[in-house]
């Protein structure tokens, strides 16, 4: 409602658990007034009560189509102080161009609560514009300030699951949504009995309003215009046998 009614030419958007520095919104419009193929511009995220714990600066998506969230809880040694273009997503805080958002449409609602903000980046890009990281940009974030209340009977995990489906319904090419699909798979055989029953929730949705999601991978198109980024899985090698083992001796033990 409030980017409906919205006059301005750009758009700031934060999350309601973040300050911001005195000049964070300086260098941002001044880099995308000499630039307008920039459609959404990123803060670099600072813990809050800190000032050199990163919060995060945004992120990349594994082949499955799990975030990967880029700096988190690193120390801020300068390793994240140039621009950067190649980001899959920059969420939680941004600068938007109205012009672009009136081009692309606003947020998706069938998403509510993760991966809208995947999405819009993947909208921009598609029509041209830029998702650009400006780390002189500063703001500070707290962290889960809401949706810690949210989460009973595992609802973040579905709800997690089931926006990442879509988003990937909407925009992966077939190779790689198939890839996602394979790869849940594989989870749900390792997964414990929550987070099957979240994944399996998740799909069930996406079934139901599959028609609304095709739509709009008809209108959008699939493929994004960038690759996934190592690592492609949302596990490491270590993390897969750990888990075999588990299994292995949970049997065992059961058989017992």
């Amino acid at each position: 409602m409030g980017i409906k009614a919205s006059k301005g030419k750009y758009l700031a958007l934060l999350s309601n658990d973040m300050t911001v520095d005195p000049n964070w919104l300086n260098l941002i419009v001044e880099i995308m007034e000499k630039n307008n193929q920039i459609g959404l511009a990123g803060f670099k995220r600072l813990v809050l009560g800190t000032q050199n714990l990163l919060d995060g600066i945004g992120g990349n998506l594994y082949l499955c189509g799990r975030a990967k969230p880029v700096g988190t809880y690193e120390i801020d040694r300068g390793q994240y102080d140039d621009i950067i273009e190649d980001l899959d997503y920059i969420g939680g805080a941004m600068v938007l161009r109205k012009e672009a958002l009136t081009k692309v449409g606003l947020f998706d609602p069938k998403f509510f609560i993760f991966c809208e903000d995947v999405d819009l980046c993947y909208r921009l890009r598609k029509h041209g514009y830029k998702v650009v990281y400006i780390p002189q940009s500063i703001i500070f974030h707290k962290g889960q300030g809401t949706i810690n209340e949210l989460n009973k009977n595992n609802y973040l995990e579905y709800m997690g699951n089931r926006s990442r489906l879509r988003c990937a319904i909407i925009h992966f090419t077939m190779a790689r949504l198939l890839s996602t699909v394979l790869l849940d798979l594989m989870g749900l055989i390792l997964a414990n009995s929550s987070s099957k029953r979240a994944i399996m929730r998740a799909y069930w949705w996406n079934l139901k309003n599959i028609s609304s999601a095709l739509k709009l991978r008809l209108l959008y198109g699939p493929s994004p215009p960038y690759k996934c980024k190592p690592p492609l899985l949302a596990f490491s090698l270590s993390d897969l046998i750990w888990r075999i083992k588990e299994i292995i001796h949970m049997r065992d033990f059961q058989a017992h």
